[in-house]
């Protein structure tokens, strides 16, 4: 088990990039949970026991929100944690929207696993903002010389990828050296309301796997 952190050993960066360290882009559309899962990752690294960590102070690296509902009158509030910064905004729908690459370090032994956020696809100030962020990610990655592995965060039920998504994919798989091409791994977020299965986003699976194959992994 990795030896916990201390909430100050969790760190935002925008550059250093020792030989050692393990760099991992996180990639998918608005909204699909990106900054949920870092939070996530920093409370599970600070505590061994959900116990402790409803004991203790939960760790917000990233500023999040989501609507709750209120079974008795049905009204609907907005839960937000953590300080807003110039890196988050939230929507219409709470859910929080990168608005420039950057990275968080963690401590997880004697190495550091380094956590390479990106804008969600699909943004909702149009193609052209889709492009600037796209442009971004290149320009950050480029930074590291090495990049160990990608993370596609998608939905359990999202059926199809957009268009624009694809481009994404395939202009990020086209830019990047063979060998990380071969660390591509899947994730699902949201995924209670499918038992944590991978729902009907398996023919999106298949899409993206075909999509890889094409250009050598």
């Amino acid at each position: 088990m990795a030896s916990r952190n201390h909430p100050s050993m969790i760190k935002s960066q925008r550059s250093n990039d020792p030989a050692d360290d393990i760099n991992v882009l996180l990639l998918g559309h608005i909204g699909v949970g990106k900054s949920t899962f870092i939070n996530g990752l920093a409370n599970y690294l600070c505590y061994d026991t959900l116990e402790e960590a409803v004991n203790d102070q939960m760790q917000v690296i990233i500023p999040s929100a989501f609507f709750w509902y209120d079974c008795d009158t049905f009204e609907e509030y907005m839960v937000k944690v953590g300080l807003n910064d110039g890196y988050e905004e939230f929507n219409e729908k709470g859910q929080s929207c990168t608005q420039q690459c950057r990275s968080f370090v963690f401590q997880v032994g004697e190495k550091k696993l380094r956590i390479i956020e990106a804008p969600g696809i699909g943004d909702n100030r149009g193609l052209d903002q889709d492009n600037k962020n796209f442009q971004e990610i290149l320009t950050f990655i480029s930074q590291y010389e090495h990049l160990n592995g990608i993370c596609i965060l998608l939905n359990p039920n999202e059926e199809r990828l957009t268009i624009l998504f694809r481009f994404c994919v395939n202009e990020l798989l086209r830019h990047l050296h063979e060998s990380a091409k071969e660390n591509i791994i899947f994730v699902f977020t949201n995924a209670r309301s499918t038992f944590f299965q991978q729902g009907s986003a398996s023919k999106v699976n298949d899409g993206l796997s075909f999509t890889a194959r094409v250009y050598g992994v």
